[in-house]
């Protein structure tokens, strides 16, 4: 196999990484251990209020917010990396990118800590991480570190 051939085949699994982490973020991402009620990624970062009770359960939360910036800079340096591959652009692009994945990865861990409930912290306690997150901070790491692969390992 040849070295343009694996960069083909690497840029390939980076694209469809950083795709399926963005798309984990509509599966539920907290789960209600008593009521079985589930919030995704969305509700849980700009907030949600219920339809049929008019009750606000979640409130705007900059932690889940930040954690879909990283992940939109991270594939947008992606795509400036593949646009300018050779210089140092192209490197620093990478790296911002590996950075960024993988601090939204760990980020993606950490939903229900920035989670923020109306009705205080011990409402908390009521919730746990849903499949979501969980698969999309997987993901999100594993794009970072295909990235570092890339960037670091293999010259043009």
């Amino acid at each position: 196999m040849n070295k343009k051939t694996l960069k083909l085949i690497v840029l390939g699994c980076e694209v469809v990484l950083a795709v399926v982490a963005f798309i984990m973020m509509f599966l539920p991402a907290v789960e209600g251990k008593v009521l079985g009620s589930t919030y995704n990624s969305f509700q849980t970062a700009f907030g949600y209020t219920d339809s049929n009770t008019s009750l606000k359960v979640l409130e705007f939360s900059f932690g889940n917010f930040l954690t879909f910036i990283f992940l939109l800079v991270a594939i947008g340096a992606c795509c400036v990396k593949v646009l300018f591959k050779k210089g140092n652009i192209g490197k620093l692009a990478g790296v911002v990118s590996a950075v960024l994945f993988i601090i939204a990865g760990v980020f993606f861990f950490l939903t229900l800590v920035f989670a923020v409930f109306y009705g205080g912290s011990n409402v908390k306690e009521l919730y746990k991480l849903a499949v979501g997150p969980i698969l999309a901070g997987i993901f999100s790491i594993l794009a970072g570190c295909v990235v570092c692969f890339d960037t670091f390992f293999l010259k043009d």
